[in-house]
């Protein structure tokens, strides 16, 4: 497995970096959502430059952050298209109350996880091949593509592993690297 970083297209430009290994989140059940996070440990470190920056995670959620646009990216497809594209594509969307997500998924929205995207319209959001992408809300990393019902369809909205949720484990995680 490769990351690439510092291009828009999913298969040209930037620098390519070696995955060394991929962890897991340790409440992760397979073959669910639940708790969908993984780590990946790159053979060498990435060097930021003017193209290449870090993002903040998220240390704090709250309830009145619902409605707020954010923005989701991908190379997945969309609501008219069957195949993915080459090129990175980026969609503003509002989160979506817990609780009105959780209504419409029947209880199965838990803590790890949030929702986002046009609940009464559709129409923006993410899609198959977008998962793990980021969901960024101002210039924090709030969550990762995780599941849904459909593409972006009115009355469900995307469903995603809320970075907050796992914030003290990835900052483990990576204490136990730098060491």
């Amino acid at each position: 497995m490769n990351v690439r970083v510092g291009s828009a297209f999913y298969a040209k430009g930037g620098t390519i970096h070696p995955v060394d290994s991929v962890i897991t989140h340790p409440d992760h059940v397979p073959y669910s959502w639940l708790a969908d996070f993984a780590l990946l440990q790159l053979k060498q470190a990435i060097v930021f430059s003017t193209i290449a920056q870090p993002i903040a995670l998220a240390f704090h959620l709250d309830n009145a952050l619902s409605n707020r646009e954010c923005v989701v990216t991908g190379w997945g497809r969309t609501l008219n298209e069957e195949e993915s594209f080459d090129k990175l594509r980026v969609v503003q969307i509002p989160l979506v109350s817990r609780v009105l997500c959780n209504a419409t998924y029947e209880g199965k929205i838990d803590q790890t996880m949030i929702c986002a995207g046009d609940f009464v319209d559709g129409g923006k959001g993410s899609c198959a091949y977008d998962s793990g992408g980021p969901l960024v809300c101002g210039d924090m990393q709030v969550g990762i593509v995780s599941w849904g019902k459909g593409c972006a369809m009115p009355g469900y909205p995307d469903v995603y592993s809320s970075v907050l949720y796992a914030r003290a484990w990835i900052n483990s995680i990576v204490h136990n690297f730098i060491e």
